[in-house]
């Protein structure tokens, strides 16, 4: 709705449904019999021998066919959904996809995605679509990378205290991409200040006031 009423330059879009998916999956997967299997036959010393060679135990392979299997549902949701944005993007306009993080058996603690001693985290997604951009498989890329990119194509300057970089490997022209790129030292920085009487809020404000608060954007 948003495309079509409004044609934004920038849309920014969040689905939370695959991870809150997942989390349900993963409250499931430890019934799962071969779980304690995996346990008893690679424990946890074992399971870091094997990720430092880069190999998958069996079980592990066997295991992340399951939760593939289970958290499908939630990837074609969304899937569905991509494809009726993809059919309402206006022409020449990009799209770029990132994931919070990925998901990996991790012995005793099952799937997880948090970062333990001896086990990587497991790679998210970072997919860009859209005019000019190369097909297949780009370099491994940081989250931190993202805004610089959006500035580029945006023609926006681009501040050097931004810890990521526009990636010119990612397109088939990269001299188009740098002919775009714009630098500021920094981005002007300002404090703008607003009273608000207390009295003069409506009952419905009140809980978005104290949302507010409680995450720090006023006092």
């Amino acid at each position: 709705a948003l495309l079509d009423q409004y044609h934004p330059d920038f849309l920014a879009v969040t689905f939370r449904i695959i991870d809150v998916y997942s989390h349900l999956v993963l409250s499931i997967t430890p019934t799962d019999p071969r779980i304690k299997e995996a346990v008893r036959k690679y424990p946890l010393a074992i399971q870091k021998q094997l990720i430092k060679e880069g190999r998958w135990t069996p079980i592990e392979s066997d295991l992340n066919l399951v939760f593939s299997r289970k958290i499908r549902p939630a990837l074609k949701l969304i899937d569905d959904m991509l494809g009726r944005i993809l059919a309402r993007r206006p022409p020449n306009s990009y799209l770029i996809i990132v994931s919070d993080h990925g998901f990996r058996w991790s012995g005793e603690h099952l799937f997880d995605h948090q970062a333990y001693p001896g086990i990587p985290l497991a790679h998210g997604m970072y997919l860009i679509n859209g005019p000019n951009v190369k097909t297949g498989r780009g370099p491994n890329r940081s989250i931190y990378d993202v805004a610089p990119l959006v500035l580029a194509l945006m023609h926006a300057p681009i501040s050097r205290e931004l810890k990521g970089s526009v990636s010119t490997a990612l397109f088939r022209d990269p001299r188009r991409i740098v002919k775009q790129l714009k630098y500021v030292p920094a981005y002007r920085r300002f404090h703008h200040e607003v009273t608000v009487d207390e009295k003069t809020l409506k009952a419905g404000e009140q809980p978005l006031r104290e949302d507010l608060k409680t995450l720090g954007y006023i006092q």
